[in-house]
Parts: C-alpha cells; sequence; structure tokens
C-alpha cells in the first residue's frame, strides 16, 4: 500500500509510514520510526516512473522525522532514505513534533538533502492529550515568501 501515489493538478504527493519497520522492532521511547527496505525499495521505483517524471512537483509526506539535530529523533533508516529522494523532491513535509505551539515554524530543514522545501509541519495532538494547532503550508514561488499559518484546534 505505502509508497501511495495522489497526482492532483499535476503535482505527485506521495505517502509513506514511518511506522512500517518501527512496529517490529522493541519499542524505545524515542521517536525515530522506520521506512523498511521493501517501501524504499518501492520509492526508488515510484520516482523514477512516468507517473511520477511528468509530474511539475514531488511532495513527499511522513509522520516521523527524516532529519533531525537531536539523537534518536529521527528514522532509524534515515540515511537509506535520503539517498533515495536527495535531488529529487521538491517538498518534503512531516510531523511528530510535540512541543509547545509555535515551535515547529523554526524547525525547518531546508536544503537538507538538497530538497528546497523541508517543513516539520507539528503535530495535530499536543502534550498531555491536548490538541495541538494545525500548520497550513501555502508555497509561493520563491521559498522565503512562503506562508504558514497555524490554526488553533482547541
Amino acid at each position: 500500500m505505502f509508497p501511495k501515489l495522489d497526482v492532483i493538478d499535476g503535482n505527485a504527493y506521495i505517502a509513506l509510514d514511518s511506522m512500517a519497520g518501527a512496529l517490529k522492532r522493541t519499542m524505545t521511547f524515542f521517536a525515530q520510526g522506520k521506512l523498511g527496505k521493501k517501501q524504499l525499495d518501492n520509492l526508488h521505483k515510484l520516482l523514477y516512473s512516468p507517473a511520477v517524471i511528468g509530474c511539475n512537483q514531488i511532495i513527499i509526506y511522513l509522520h516521523h522525522h527524516p532529519m533531525d539535530y537531536r539523537p534518536f529523533m529521527q528514522l532509524l533508516d534515515s540515511e537509506e532514505f535520503r539517498k533515495v529522494i536527495e535531488n529529487k523532491v521538491d517538498i518534503l513535509l512531516f510531523g511528530h513534533f510535540h512541543e509547545k505551539e509555535g515551535d515547529a515554524d523554526v524547525k525547518n530543514f531546508h536544503d537538507m538533502w538538497n530538497i528546497p522545501r523541508c517543513y516539520n509541519a507539528g503535530s495535530s495532538t499536543g502534550k498531555d492529550n491536548k490538541q495541538g494547532p494545525i500548520m497550513l503550508i501555502n508555497p509561493s514561488e520563491e521559498r522565503r515568501y512562503d506562508e504558514m499559518i497555524f490554526i488553533d484546534q482547541s
């Protein structure tokens, strides 16, 4: 089932399951997640498929952090994922950031892995089971003019 491709208005939206390999291992207290070899192999094939090559933009989204400056807070197979998508994706979206409101907009990872737009959009659930904000991202012609809007759900 994953990766899942949806082509909308000429853009390729590719969903990944970052829990794919994580459920088969002993769970830790860290927020790592894993894509797994099979999903990464299928993603590689998909990125070179005619259905994706002809698209205006390639947008990949997943739950867990693919990269992070903090130890033990990125995908277990982060390096393998980087090798598959580096220089091939226009936008990378991820979440799983259960911090206080407003922190997510500071945690942007632009140009990492040679991907122009990498956004940590936070999480829809906050700490202590409180509803978190939703972040809407409206990309513009130039990244510096991208609009990020937080919508409070409380």
